[in-house]
């Protein structure tokens, strides 16, 4: 494993123990209680880097050294007619490459620039869990992840998924609240476009990147991989720490969204009730906490 070589000065917390749940095979139109507790040969990945992780907060890294390096953010105010789809694991905004290219995510841990391909969300059954991070075995209601490949090192995303620092991923926990979310509203009120897989549709309205963003940014950061198959261990997460609020009704249109196609719904389709992977081991990762 590649370590940051951004100079950072830390203070180590006494350990305490914690339970991680083991890898299992999973299915996402089940909720967590249904999933098959028998290790699959195709979901098991080698590797000692899995994400997502439980952060524990005792025993952060404080990053001191990274709080007068500020994670830089490159985006145009506002994206109008980007185009959603689903993925058959969610919903997926994707970011055109005319766009991306004017992205940019730097400094704060990162050593290279890194340009914006997509984002999408998890979330769960009901607003207890659904976060892929946890902290402190605290789950929210459902995260954001707003996936870059490292531009300057690669040409492309697919060049750089399977690379050592080849993308970074912004995760932004959703909490469950009275007020509804201006940003999620207008990926929520498109759903019912793309109900099931496959089917894609336009946002017309313009989609805000910072604006999905928490009013402070403090965050943890840690390397690990994709959550999803192929779990590439490629990832420099970059987990805020503090939520942003959306209401019970926002997280119930996700859940309405199909992983089949029209073509094969049957009587035994159900929903995408919800679609997170479970906390891996930390494998004595360092997780710095930049507030």
């Amino acid at each position: 494993m590649k370590r940051l070589t951004v100079p950072i000065t830390m203070k180590r917390i006494p350990l305490r123990p914690i339970f991680l749940a083991p890898l299992a095979e999973f299915r996402y139109d089940q909720c967590p209680i249904k999933w098959a507790q028998t290790p699959s040969p195709t979901t098991l990945v080698p590797g000692k880097r899995q994400s997502p992780i439980n952060i524990n907060r005792s025993v952060c890294l404080v990053g001191k050294s990274l709080i007068s390096r500020p994670l830089r953010y490159e985006f145009p105010t506002v994206i109008e007619n980007l185009e959603m789809v689903n993925s058959g694991h969610g919903w997926t905004v994707n970011i055109p490459p005319h766009i991306g290219d004017k992205t940019g995510l730097t400094d704060g841990p990162l050593l290279d620039k890194y340009n914006l391909v997509q984002f999408h969300a998890h979330w769960g059954c009901d607003s207890t869990s659904g976060s892929e991070h946890t902290i402190d075995g605290h789950s929210y209601a459902s995260e954001l992840h707003f996936v870059h490949y490292n531009s300057t090192l690669f040409s492309s995303f697919g060049e750089a998924v399977k690379k050592d620092r080849g993308l970074s991923v912004i995760a932004v926990f959703l909490e469950v609240g009275d007020k509804k979310n201006e940003q999620i509203e207008k990926i929520v009120k498109h759903l019912k476009d793309i109900k099931y897989k496959d089917e894609k549709t336009i946002i017309s309205e313009g989609i805000s990147y910072v604006g999905f963003f928490p009013e402070k940014k403090s965050y943890f950061t840690y390397e690990g991989s994709l959550t999803t198959s192929p779990y590439h261990e490629s990832v420099s997460w970059i987990v805020f720490e503090n939520p942003v609020t959306v209401t019970a009704d926002q997280i119930t249109a996700m859940r309405q969204l199909m992983c089949n196609t029209k073509e094969t719904e049957n009587k035994d389709s159900s929903g995408l009730s919800q679609n997170y992977r479970q906390p891996q081991p930390i494998n004595g990762r360092d997780v710095i906490y930049v507030r």
